[in-house]
Order: C-alpha cells, then structure tokens, then sequence
C-alpha cells in the first residue's frame, strides 16, 4: 500500500478526500487499514520545506512515529 501525507497545503479549500494532512489519528486509522490489506505499507510525506537538505526535529519525529505505527518505508 502507498499512502500519502502533507504539513501544509496551498489550498484553502481543502475536503477529506483529496488531500491528508499530516496528523497522528489519520495516520492510526489509515496504516492499520493498509496493513490489514498489503503485505508492505509505504508512506511518502511532504515536509513543506523547500530548497533545504537537511531534515529537523519535526521530519525526525514523524519518521520514528510512521515506523512506529509499522511502516516499512
């Protein structure tokens, strides 16, 4: 399974279904369901941080929560 995650969006306009925004209940609810049904779980998110190469605390922590909750990559 592939999931997908933002800190931060553009839109305004933002609904449910067309964009997840990086939070720790939509994670717990959207890994266990792609664990129950994939036998790898990747999540790729968008940190919001443009032009830098090196990551901060906050990339650090979401990192160790997502591999925490069973995430393979």
């Amino acid at each position: 399974a592939f999931l997908s995650f933002t800190q931060c969006s553009n839109s305004s306009n933002l609904t449910p279904y067309g964009v997840n925004i990086l939070n720790n209940s939509l994670i717990d609810r959207q890994v266990s369901e792609a664990r129950k049904n994939a036998d790898i779980v990747v999540v790729g998110v968008h940190f919001c941080r443009e032009n830098v190469s090196t990551e901060d605390s906050s990339q650090d922590t979401w990192a160790k929560y997502l591999a925490g909750k069973g995430v393979d990559i």
